[in-house]
């Protein structure tokens, strides 16, 4: 955040539209963040442990579904984190935020 707030808001001067630039580049990194790591834990779950669902029975969905759920605990930290921001800009969550 500290470097997108630098480099984007102080240097190259990107619109914000009013909203505090820490807080403006921050709202994206958690979701950004999330995405990143299921798609990739996923997608390289099956290949990863590929020598555990050879040998033995093993359903094959935990091991994708594992890789999504696990970053939900990031998320949440780093939620809050944006929560602790708005309230320190003064900027409250409200109805518009699901939109």
């Amino acid at each position: 955040m500290v470097v997108f707030s630098l480099f984007f808001g102080t240097l190259a001067k990107v619109p914000s539209e009013g909203i505090p630039y820490p807080l403006f580049s921050y709202a994206a990194i958690p979701a950004l963040d999330a995405i990143c790591s299921r798609l990739t834990r996923a997608s390289t779950s099956l290949v990863g442990e590929s020598n555990l669902i050879q040998k033995v029975y093993f359903p094959r969905l935990i091991l994708p579904l594992a890789g999504i759920i696990s970053p939900l605990v990031d998320f949440l930290i780093a939620f809050m984190v944006l929560l602790g921001l708005m309230f320190h800009y003064h900027y409250y969550p409200g109805i518009n935020m699901l939109s």
